[in-house]
């Protein structure tokens, strides 16, 4: 029987068409398989015949015969169960591919009342909702199962259910070719270079091993190993990776680890080893035992090519395992990888022992080169450990002995002799006997209450001896036995040494002690005390005190004493003490060791202190409160203390004798004032201190507190003030005069603003408000600000090309128009004359009046008016006014102006001298004048003292007389060159031409003067 490999089926979504005679009675099932396929479904029925939809599924088959296709549908019911109806098989042939049909009678569905319709919902007719068991049986055991729904078959109606998909095939399982499966998940191992047969069977749905389907084999990664299409697998490269085998639609893995081919590892022993080591190995094998160099047991054995070895050496007896050589390294555990053959050097060395034993009763330490021997001897015993050690053959040790400071060192014994260091070659087991003697100990106490040294000869005993009391540290050494050692004792400064107690030769003299160190000695040197005698001061004062006999000589300064303020005398001494006071101090008295006023005589049966009391004269200090500055003098002379905002500094403080009478004197400084006395003194008077004791007296000044007065507004006027300082006067806002003053702290000043010519006084700012008076408390600087704004200011212009006055009522504005003056060049508009700006009181109503000039016409007003009435402002601020004037319909205007490049001077006059221009750089007199129309003038020019006309420009040209006709404006400059005279020969210097007049016909009347 051939392998069914895989079996799937799938429900194909499209359907051929289904007669529309069979949809009224049943249901319709479509499905279809993926690839090609055909789902349709006659229905019968009606008068309980069966009602049947058909499933055709087009396959893909490889497989033999007997296998079955097996349907099973059931329908749901209300209460959520299902119900099975009749299950019907198909048989799968052998084709690659062929069509399968099969039929479900599902009628009992359509008869069940209590079936369910779609979702649960009460079924319509011909409704019935259905699962689809599927399942592939291969020799009648099942092998896959696939389940399609629920779907609601109605009649007439299309279903598209999904695609199933059924298989024989489970899994794959490999073995190798003597059967042995591998479990899931186990590693095949093959050694590099060797082959291992696999084998492949198929297990199917039923749990049963089926032959091998057709596989593929794979290798990752691909360099590891590769495989037959027989099965056979040859190792390649060493590693780790996976071969895996598919077929049948399923597939399988199982882990691969090549390993290199096995590599030998020998032991060997170094050149030149001894004693006897065994090397064990891990993993076991290895069981190598070197004696003296010799081998024996396992010492080569060959282990996997992927293993680590780790060797471990173990000595026996006195051997010394010296470390591993070769391709192994170190005096520890030996890992080695077995890539390749390995060989292992062993070192080793036998060693023998070398004891070192004590003779004697005394103490030291023996110690070897190279390290081992370590031996403690404690008073001719020596330590348990230390004392031996084992050393390698061959070896030169040496033993060196550090005895303590209570032992000599006499001697070694046994394998050395001498006192030198002990050198001995190691060739078999040595001893060594050292000896120590103990030395004897000789100690020194003190008695009595002195202090002093107590030293020997020979050097050890350095004893400081203290009240009597000796100290524990340099008082006790050890000397050889049998030697002499002499002691000597040196009192300290203010004792005596008053002799021995004890062993010591002369008879407890105060020479110097010798002794006989035969055993240990015990020596008391007895040191007595001189009676100290100690001065001081109280009071604070300065001064000394010194004595009689010589020995305190003290300063006092401030109270503290300094220099020879104590001093040790032989009891009993009868000491004078003398004190002196310095300066500002008073001797009072004596305390302690003496009394009273008087000289100090003290007796020194023990330690005495003796206190003279220096008492400092009284102090009078000056202190500064408030804010103000100035100086205090004192009378006596002492005191000179400036004070500055309430600070002292200088000559503060002073001190007096004792009952002093000091009268203070304070003088205040420029803007400060003196306002009383605190602490001794009261009030403003003057001040007088008796000083019985310190004092401190408080000057109070108080800073004049400064007051500046300022303007706005742009007006005129004055600020006074009461009390009288401020005289500030402000022209046009700006301040002068006294308009900053000081006044004593807390002076309420009160100012007063009072307005100048054309000006209002508004208001105060800063310190003060409102228009009235302003009234200021100087707590503190304060700034005041008076708003003095001058009267709104009305301005007349002037518009046009006409001529015309204006005037107002209240007087004083009378403004007039006109085109005369001017400068060189082209005039720019209309000029105005007389009294065109005014200042007025505000709110002042003020009525312009306007009168056009000869010839011209009034146009109307601008700006703050309007139209042509009368022109009437009330002034609140500043106005500005135009008056514009035109000329009469058929005048135009002639103008003459000067050229831009004059250098000369001269005249210009019409026939009838309507125009009579002066031209200097600029022009002035009569320079322009209305016309009719079509009036000829003839203009003509009139050079000046040493100029000439140099020509005309405008509306004529050349150097002539200038005839122009006035058909509209035209303007005409005049050009005069400085001239420079022309001397003849004989003659005098020629002057220019005589200019030439020529008529005028018409000439226009001027506006009337004002």
């Amino acid at each position: 029987m051939s392998a069914l490999r895989t079996r799937s089926l799938s429900l194909h979504p499209r359907a051929r068409t289904v007669a529309a005679s069979l949809v009224a009675q049943g249901a319709l099932l479509l499905a279809g398989c993926v690839g090609s396929g055909d789902v349709a479904g006659p229905v019968s029925g009606g008068g309980g015949a069966a009602v049947r939809a058909s499933i055709a599924a087009r396959l893909q088959v490889d497989a033999p015969a007997g296998a079955l296709l097996r349907l099973t549908p059931a329908y749901l019911r209300l209460d959520g169960t299902s119900r099975d109806l009749p299950a019907v098989t198909a048989p799968l042939g052998t084709a690659a591919e062929e069509q399968v049909a099969v039929e479900i009678e599902f009628g009992a569905c359509l008869a069940d009342p209590e079936r369910a319709g779609w979702q649960g919902a009460t079924p319509t007719a011909g409704e019935c909702v259905l699962t689809l068991r599927f399942a592939l049986l291969v020799e009648n055991a099942q092998v896959d199962t696939a389940t399609i729904g629920p779907l609601a078959i109605r009649g007439g109606q299309r279903v598209i259910p999904g695609a199933v998909s059924l298989q024989e095939a489970a899994a794959l399982q490999l073995f190798t070719a003597d059967g042995t499966p591998l479990s899931t998940g186990s590693t095949l191992t093959v050694v590099q270079g060797t082959q291992l047969p696999l084998a492949v069977r198929m297990i199917d749905g039923a749990g049963r091993s089926r032959p091998s389907p057709p596989v593929a084999w794979e290798v990752t990664p691909p360099n590891l190993a590769s495989v037959s299409s027989a099965g056979v697998l040859t190792a390649l490269t060493p590693g780790d990776g996976a071969v895996g085998v598919q077929g049948g639609g399923v597939s399988v893995a199982y882990p691969l680890r090549v390993l290199r081919p096995p590599a030998e590892l020998r032991i060997e022993a170094a050149a030149g080893s001894s004693g006897r080591v065994t090397i064990t190995s891990t993993p076991a094998g290895i069981q190598c035992t070197l004696a003296d160099g010799v081998p024996s047991g396992t010492c080569r054995v060959e282990f996997p090519g992927d293993s680590t070895v780790a060797l471990h050496p173990r000595v026996e007896g006195n051997t010394e395992f010296r470390g591993f050589a070769g391709d192994c390294t170190g005096d520890g555990d030996c890992r080695l990888p077995m890539t390749v053959a390995r060989v292992v050097r062993v070192s080793s060395v036998e060693r023998f022992p070398l004891t070192v034993s004590p003779t004697g009763d005394g103490t030291g330490t023996v110690i070897s080169e190279p390290a081992g021997v370590r031996c403690l001897v404690r008073a001719g015993t020596a330590s348990a450990d230390g004392c031996s050690s084992l050393f390698p053959i061959g070896t030169e040790v040496t033993l060196r002995v550090d005895p303590d400071a209570a032992s000599d060192f006499t001697g070694w014994s046994g394998a050395c002799a001498g006192t030198a260091p002990c050198r001995l070659p190691i060739t078999a087991a040595r001893s060594v006997s050292v000896g120590l003697e103990a030395r004897q100990l000789l100690t020194v106490t003190g008695t009595g209450t002195g202090t002093g040294t107590v030293t020997s000869t020979p050097a050890g005993i350095s004893c400081p001896i203290t009240a009597g009391v000796a100290g524990a540290a340099t008082c006790a050494a050890a000397f050889p036995k049998g030697s002499t050692v002499t002691l000597t004792t040196t009192p300290a400064a203010g004792f005596d040494f008053d002799g021995w107690e004890g062993p010591c030769a002369g008879g407890g003299g105060t020479g110097a002690c010798t002794l006989a160190m035969t055993a240990g000695i015990t020596v008391a040197a007895r040191l007595t005390t001189r009676q100290q005698l100690t001065v001081g001061a109280t009071g604070g004062g300065t001064g000394t005190i010194t004595s009689a006999p010589a020995g305190i000589n003290c300063t006092i300064t401030e109270g503290t004493p300094s220099g020879s303020c104590t001093a040790a005398f032989p009891e009993g001494t009868v000491v004078t003490l003398t004190a002196t006071a310095g300066a500002l101090t008073d001797f009072v008295g004596w305390s302690g060791a003496c009394a009273g006023a008087g000289g100090c005589t003290v007796t020194m049966s023990g330690a005495r202190t003796a206190l003279a009391a220096l008492a400092l004269r009284p102090l009078l200090t000056i202190t500064g409160t408030g804010t103000g500055s100035g100086t205090v003098t004192s009378a006596p002379a002492g005191i000179s203390c400036t004070i500055t905002a309430g600070t002292a500094s200088g000559s503060c403080a002073a001190r007096f004798p004792l009952g002093a009478s000091v009268a203070l004197t304070l003088t205040p400084a420029s803007g400060s004032d003196f306002r009383g006395w605190g602490g001794a003194c009261t009030g403003e008077g003057a001040c007088t201190v008796v000083l019985t004791a310190n004092r401190t007296v408080a000057a109070t000044l108080a800073a004049r507190q400064p007051l500046a007065v300022g303007a706005t507004g742009g007006g005129t006027g004055t600020i006074t003030s009461a009390p009288a300082g401020i005289n500030c006067t402000i022209t046009e806002g700006t301040p002068s005069g006294s308009c900053t003053a000081a006044f004593p702290e807390g002076t309420v000043v009160t100012l007063t603003a009072t307005a100048g010519a054309l000006t209002d006084f508004v208001g105060w700012s800063g310190a003060c408000a409102g228009t009235g008076s302003c009234t200021v408390t100087l707590t503190e600087p304060r700034d005041v600000t008076a708003t003095l704004a001058l009267y709104p200011l009305l301005t007349v212009a002037m518009a046009g090309n006409g001529e015309g006055v204006v005037t107002s009522t209240p007087e004083p504005i009378g403004c007039q128009l006109s085109q005369e003056g001017g400068y060189q060049g082209s005039q720019s508009g209309p000029f105005t004359t007389g009294t065109c700006t005014a200042r007025f009181p505000r709110g002042t109503v003020v009525t312009l009046t306007q009168e056009a000039g000869e010839g011209s016409t009034f146009g109307g007003w601008e700006g703050a008016c309007a139209g042509a009435a009368t022109c009437t402002v009330t002034l609140t601020d500043d106005r500005t006014v135009t008056a514009s004037f035109g000329r009469n319909a058929g005048t135009f205007r002639l103008t003459v102006e000067a050229n831009i490049a004059n250098t000369g001077s001269g005249t210009v006059i019409s026939g009838q001298q309507e125009i009579s221009c002066t031209i200097t750089q600029q022009t002035s007199g009569t320079c322009s004048a209305d016309f009719p129309r079509g009036t000829q003038v003839t203009l003509t020019p009139l050079a000046g003292a040493q100029s000439s006309f140099g020509g005309w420009g405008g509306a004529c040209s050349g150097f002539q007389g200038c005839t122009v006709t006035l058909n509209e404006d035209l303007t005409v400059s005049a050009r005069f060159f400085r001239a420079i005279g022309i001397r003849l020969p004989g003659g005098t210097p020629t002057a220019p031409p005589a200019p030439q007049k020529s008529p005028v016909t018409t000439r226009t009347p001027r506006p009337p003067a004002r």
